[in-house]
């Protein structure tokens, strides 16, 4: 069959590396690179170059168990990553999320506010875990959460709110409305709930990038680079795509392997399902 494949992230990439041994495919990317949140920018110094990834960077046996197979299968290699947490006021205030950075300012030891942000985070691991069968649309915000645990400010504003927003690399003032329920699913599920039992992290020898190159290698004939589609017009035995730069094409089937709503603005007889679930 003839297939388009829109977009290039992971789910685009892994679509195309399936269906390309069997079928005609065409992939179409908006930006002029492949790979989505897989990003490596090239940093050259004075006597060496680092490669260093923006978008995704670290994966685990734990969380990620059918990428790993898909690196082995392309022949890329992955190393050990040291993963940890820190925070500093740039002042008298620091700690490392380890047992000897914990402490890096021995005056903590004796600060009874220190003290309970580390007695506090004990109790938000244990509490936290009552969150885990919660839907996302259950359950308190995170503002909500530590108000009604009577969590002391020191945890809220040096601990959690600044490690959440670490994570998702976000706006700590856009934390508060966080769910609750999402962010502790998330730690759970990365071994983050606890001070033992964490998974081992390991990064992608050189960058991400490799594993974009080696996965689209085999079609790379077949990509089309800043190029977003901006329709997609089902008909009874074919699909239509327009992007900026092509021709419209005829296709037998597509795969939109992009953003909920970017999908939804793309198909252009879109049923009232599809709207419901892609417009959420």
């Amino acid at each position: 069959m003839k297939i388009a494949v829109v977009g290039s992230g992971i789910s685009g990439l892994v679509a195309a590396h399936r269906l390309h041994p069997g079928h005609d495919i065409t992939v179409y990317e908006a930006s002029e690179r492949l790979g989505g949140h897989s990003n490596t920018v090239r940093v050259d110094l004075a006597d060496e170059t680092h490669w260093v990834d923006t978008g995704f960077i670290v994966l685990n046996d734990r969380n990620y168990p059918n990428f790993e197979p898909l690196l082995a299968e392309l022949g890329v290699s992955t190393q050990p990553s040291h993963m940890s947490f820190s925070v500093s006021d740039g002042a008298d205030f620091e700690y490392a999320g380890t047992p000897r950075g914990l402490f890096a300012r021995p005056a903590h030891a004796a600060s009874p506010r220190f003290l309970r942000m580390v007695a506090d985070l004990a109790r938000f691991n244990r509490q936290a875990r009552s969150l885990l069968e919660m839907s996302l649309n259950e359950g308190p915000s995170l503002r909500q959460f530590l108000a009604d645990g009577g969590y002391g400010d020191w945890f809220v504003e040096r601990l959690i709110v600044p490690q959440a927003a670490a994570v998702w690399s976000a706006d700590p003032d856009g934390m508060w409305s966080f769910p609750a329920s999402f962010l502790a699913r998330f730690f759970h599920n990365h071994g983050m709930l606890g001070f033992t039992d964490r998974p081992q992290w390991r990064t992608v020898t050189g960058g991400s990038r490799t594993y974009v190159e080696a996965i689209s290698r085999p079609f790379a004939d077949r990509v089309r680079l800043s190029a977003p589609v901006r329709s997609v017009t089902r008909h009874e035995d074919h699909v239509e795509i327009a992007a900026d730069g092509c021709e419209t094409e005829r296709f037998d089937e597509v795969v939109i392997a992009a953003h909920s709503d970017q999908a939804l603005a793309m198909l252009t007889d879109a049923s009232e399902l599809e709207r419901e679930l892609l417009g959420a």
